[in-house]
């Protein structure tokens, strides 16, 4: 990816088994989100990965597989990404109660939608 670039992240829960209501020692899945955008505005590529956590040095994995350090990358407002700063060409934004990243927001819903179908 070298173009304009969103970066986002997000956990989904396994479905627990025999076990009603809430359960807070669930098995939440972190992952992070790239979408690339063409020239026109339009998602051209989208990448996910499972993280361990929302560290920088987690978040960097997705960086350094497949985000060139020429893309202009927008990222939510988070402190742990400063040292990915030095590398990369990133822009922070506020999420804005999901005003912005709305094309990655419906993927992560749409992936989201597919994991519970499965």
């Amino acid at each position: 990816m070298n173009g304009t670039v969103h970066i986002d992240e997000f956990v989904v829960v396994e479905k627990q088994k025999s076990e009603t209501g809430r359960n807070y020692d669930n098995k939440k899945k972190k992952v992070v989100i790239a979408v690339e955008f063409s020239d026109s505005g339009k998602v051209k590529h989208k990448y996910t990965l499972k993280i361990d956590d929302f560290s920088a040095q987690e978040l960097g994995k997705i960086f350094d597989k497949h985000i060139d350090k020429s893309a202009k990358t927008t990222i939510n407002e988070r402190r742990g990404c400063q040292p990915l700063y030095d590398e990369y060409d990133i822009t922070q934004m506020r999420s804005n109660d999901r005003q912005n990243f709305i094309a990655s927001h419906t993927i992560i819903h749409r992936v989201k939608s597919w994991i519970k179908t499965t």
